[in-house]
């Protein structure tokens, strides 16, 4: 007789591991329920404990869906590593990130809800903050070359790097397009996935001379890239590596027609 993940819950409760079948449980029950589902009394049942014993493990129910959430973004965090790791430069890298953060989704929506659309204040939650934090930190390292996420003032490191903001908004976007089916997938597959990904750049290099580099924008980041801003170079050249250039004139024309803007910037001597 086949014995269900469940009912081994059950079987292991008296070897003191509530806390970790109410977590597994709760994510087994969003493979094909939303968080509504997951309620106190349902999942004391599932597991075969009382419903007071939960509060020995946690505090109310967000407590649990702090954890939970803590899960889902490790995985995340180690799926996009494994498939970053191994690309030849930064631009294949983030386009790896991309499909894996929405395949990851794709195959798991009501846990990526949860993940990201279920607020839990992070002054209740550090392991939470921690593990989201190291997730932003990951996209910026791979847009900036370096680890400059600041989690202190968040708002004002996305003023000073639109970059980050921008490229995380639109891979957020798409999925959550993908997820609630405004575009429905056929197959759900990584490779009808990478069809969402597209080759074209953020932005377009227009010239490079010696010092300088003349860059064409989408109009989205009209208004946030200002003169002062610092934004890293990543030549797909071997053996040149990325270096720091600061904005210097930033065109106030928008061209209507392509709906894009140019801006320069200085590169170090």
């Amino acid at each position: 007789m086949k014995t269900s993940a469940r009912s081994n819950s059950r079987q292991t409760y008296h070897r003191g591991n509530v806390r970790e079948d109410l977590i597994a449980v709760g994510k087994e029950i969003l493979e094909s329920e939303d968080l509504h589902a997951l309620t106190l009394r349902r999942l004391t049942r599932e597991i075969g404990v009382n419903p007071t014993n939960f509060y020995n493990h946690f505090a109310n129910m967000d407590y649990l869906f702090a954890a939970i959430k803590v899960e889902g973004f490790s995985e995340l965090l180690k799926r996009s590593r494994k498939a970053t790791e191994d690309q030849s430069s930064k631009p294949a890298a983030l386009r790896a990130l991309f499909r894996e953060y929405i395949f990851f989704a794709i195959k798991n929506p009501n846990l990526y809800r949860l993940m990201f659309d279920y607020y839990l204040d992070f002054d209740d939650h550090q392991e939470l903050k921690e593990i989201t934090d190291q997730t932003m930190a990951d996209v910026v390292e791979l847009l900036y070359a370096t680890d400059v996420f600041d989690s202190s003032d968040p708002l004002g490191f996305y003023k000073s790097h639109p970059m980050a903001v921008t490229c995380w908004s639109t891979m957020h976007g798409l999925t959550h397009i993908l997820i609630g089916r405004q575009i429905k997938l056929k197959t759900k597959s990584r490779k009808e996935v990478g069809e969402f990904v597209d080759e074209e750049p953020l932005l377009k290099l227009a010239q490079l001379d010696p010092l300088k580099v003349d860059v064409i924008a989408s109009v989205d980041l009209f208004g946030e890239i200002k003169e002062g801003t610092n934004l890293t170079v990543s030549p797909e050249l071997d053996g040149v590596p990325p270096c720091v250039a600061t904005v210097d004139v930033v065109d106030k024309i928008i061209d209507g027609a392509s709906g894009t803007f140019r801006f320069s910037m200085v590169l170090p001597k």
